[in-house]
C-alpha cells in the first residue's frame, strides 16, 4: 500500500475516532485542506522510515515539531488569527488527554498493519 494511501486511512479513522469521542464529524480527506494531508503523510513517513521502533508518543512529539516549525502554538481549540495558529493538542504527551493518546495510538497501529 503506498503512503498516501495508508495517510488517507488514518486519516479516516482519527476522523471516526474524534466523532465518537464527540469532536463532530470533521471534513472528509477529500475536503480537507493540503495542510492537513500533508502532516498525516509525514507522519506515516516518519512512522515508515525511522530506524528501529516507533512510539506513540514520538509520532506526536515528531507532529508537534512540524506544527511549531509551521508557527502553530497551544490554544484551547483549533483555529487561525491572522498569521498564528492554535492547537489544543500542542501538549507534552504527558500533558495529552488520554483520548487524545489514543489518536496516535490508533495513526501507529494502522501504519503498522498497512505496511
Amino acid at each position: 500500500m503506498r503512503n498516501d494511501e495508508i495517510a488517507r486511512v488514518c486519516y479516516a479513522a482519527n476522523k471516526a475516532l474524534g466523532a465518537i469521542l464527540g469532536e463532530g464529524r470533521g471534513l472528509s480527506w477529500d475536503e480537507c485542506g493540503t495542510e492537513k494531508k500533508l502532516s498525516t503523510m509525514a507522519g506515516v513517513r516518519y512512522a515508515l522510515d525511522s530506524p528501529g521502533e516507533v512510539s506513540p508518543q514520538r509520532i506526536h512529539e515528531e507532529w508537534m515539531v512540524d506544527k511549531m516549525v509551521k508557527g502553530w502554538q497551544y490554544g484551547l481549540e483549533e483555529k487561525i488569527e491572522g498569521d498564528i495558529h492554535y492547537h489544543p493538542c500542542m501538549l507534552n504527551w504527558e500533558d495529552l488527554p488520554p483520548e487524545q493518546k489514543l489518536k496516535d495510538i490508533l495513526f501507529l497501529a494502522i501504519v503498522n498493519a498497512l505496511k
